[in-house]
This record gives C-alpha cells, structure tokens and sequence, in this order.
C-alpha cells in the first residue's frame, strides 16, 4: 500500500499501521490524506509514541486524523524522525481512540514458531528452446518463421 497516489478507505490504511504494531519494528508510520495533510507516528518496538497531524501534535492528532476518509500511507523502518514533547501519546490510548486490534503475544508467538509450508511443486520449464538464436525485435525478443533452433 505504498504507492502515494492511490487512495485507500482509512480503514484500510488503520489496518496497515494495526499490521506494523504486530510486527513489532520501529520506524515512522506515514499517512497522507485526500486533503493533502500528513500524519506521522513515532513507533518504538510496535508501540506507538508520538503522533503528529497536520497541525496537532499528541492526541489532538490522532482524533484529528479520524476526520480523514481516504488516505495512502508507508512504513519507513528504523526511520526515527524527531518529535516534539507535545507529540507524545500513550499507546493505549492510540490503540483505543483509533480501534486497532493487535494479535495477541500467544498468537504472535505460534506465528514466529510455525514452519512455513512448502508449496506444491512447480513443474519443470521446457528448456528443448533455449538454444534457439533470438531475434531482438520492438523491445523483445522474437524468433522468426525462418529462423531455425540452433
């Protein structure tokens, strides 16, 4: 969901900061809005420090950000920008006042011990043609009616 000039429900977007929290990183949490203003969260081991939105700092921000329909976001990991004192927010409050939902540790824990399972195999490519002499033709590659496999 990183590419800025699409737009996404806010839900969406909110679904995507409750995915980071759960991955427990650090970093800054960027959100940009339809009305062309900009959130920030600080972002401390997947708990959440400081927020600013456009001109609110702390939890005036975060209330104000729930005004917002549509926005786009990014994750920039182990980014700590600076924050002002005003800007910091408790976690819980974040969490509460924004309705994400985390996994709980149990949950993250049987996540992080679970083997990852091995898709179905892939079948084989026929390489019979990788000796043919290809043709470079508009930005591909072609091979002729006349041409013979080498």
């Amino acid at each position: 969901m990183a590419n800025h000039s699409i737009l996404y429900p806010l839900a969406a977007v909110l679904h995507q900061l409750s995915a980071t929290l759960n991955s427990q990183q650090s970093g800054t949490f960027l959100i940009a809005t339809e009305q062309n203003t900009s959130c920030r969260f600080a972002i401390e081991h997947g708990r959440i420090t400081h927020c600013t939105h456009s001109r609110d700092k702390g939890a005036a921000a975060v209330q104000s950000l729930l005004q917002a329909k549509q926005a786009s976001c990014a994750f920039s990991e182990n980014l700590m920008l600076p924050f002002r004192a005003e800007a910091a927010v408790t976690h819980e409050f974040c969490l509460k006042t924004l309705g994400l939902q985390l996994a709980k540790l149990e949950d993250q824990s049987k996540l992080a011990n679970e083997t990852p399972v091995d898709p179905s195999p892939q079948p084989a490519l026929d390489n019979s043609n990788t000796n043919r002499r290809n043709r470079f033709y508009r930005g591909g590659y072609a091979l002729g009616d006349n041409d013979a496999a080498v």
